[in-house]
């Protein structure tokens, strides 16, 4: 697992249970990226964790900023963009 991934999910992780109006929504994105991740797909993880951040705490919040600035340093990410996906979208 790149540092990248390994910090963004740590964010998601962090603020997955702090009692937002989307919790339930940002647990589902979290557990997505889980396996994604163990499913070897790095890519996916990382933009599911970062779904979860948008719902746990919004997209202006600084963590997800910071989710965001890790995410597109990620030149694997910059590459694949638009074909990342998570699946809590498609629910």
């Amino acid at each position: 697992m790149t540092t990248s991934t390994s910090q963004i999910l740590d964010l998601a992780r962090k603020h997955v249970s702090n009692g937002a109006a989307m919790a339930s929504s940002a647990r589902l994105c979290l557990d997505d990226a889980e396996r994604c991740l163990a499913a070897g797909n790095e890519s996916n993880a990382r933009a599911c964790a970062l779904r979860s951040l948008s719902y746990s705490v919004g997209i202006f919040h600084e963590d997800h900023q910071r989710a965001v600035i890790l995410k597109l340093g990620d030149s694997d990410s910059i590459a694949r963009g638009a074909t990342e996906s998570c699946r809590h979208t498609s629910r």
